[in-house]
């Protein structure tokens, strides 16, 4: 899936509600709540082709 927002914050609920927020207005997002879930992201993005 292709992302316009990604959020990287150690406060799950404020990340999770910001999610929220952005996609009401149909912005598709997603969150990271630490750096290694990020370095994770990233990987399994690197290795997909669109």
């Amino acid at each position: 899936m292709k992302y316009d927002v990604l959020i990287i914050d150690d406060e799950k609920e404020l990340a999770d509600n910001t999610c929220d927020y952005l996609n009401m207005f149909d912005v598709k997002t997603y969150a990271c709540y630490s750096k290694e879930e990020f370095n994770e992201f990233l990987k399994d993005k690197k290795n997909r082709t669109y």
